[in-house]
């Protein structure tokens, strides 16, 4: 399994995988980056054959405050292009989990 910069991963039993966002100085407020770190965690996940559900939480106090305000400040900057190329990666790290033929569990703590 990879590792992430911003969703650390662990195995606390047999077939169960949990992520846990850890940005808990932000509320787990996701960046852009972490989109495709989420896509790519279920990508993996799909490919795992031992791996039966995923448990999806945050650090801290709360489960996630949605997208960093910090990264939303410079989508005024952006073109039209690079725009439609951000939402395309942003849309694919959240879709990823629909498309996941395993169960995702929210293990939702504190604000969402």
């Amino acid at each position: 399994m990879s590792e992430f910069d911003s969703i650390r991963v662990q195995r606390p039993r047999p077939g169960i995988v949990l992520a846990t966002l850890d940005r808990p100085e932000r509320l787990n407020a996701i960046t852009f980056p972490m989109f495709g770190e989420l896509g790519a965690l279920c990508a993996e996940l799909e490919a795992d054959e031992e791996a039966r559900a995923l448990v999806l939480t945050g650090a801290g106090r709360g489960f996630c405050a949605g997208l960093d305000l910090d990264e939303a400040e410079t989508l005024g900057a952006m073109g039209a292009a690079e725009m439609l190329a951000a939402q395309e990666g942003w849309v694919g790290g959240v879709a990823a989990f629909r498309q996941l033929g395993k169960p995702v569990i929210a293990a939702v703590n504190g604000p969402a």
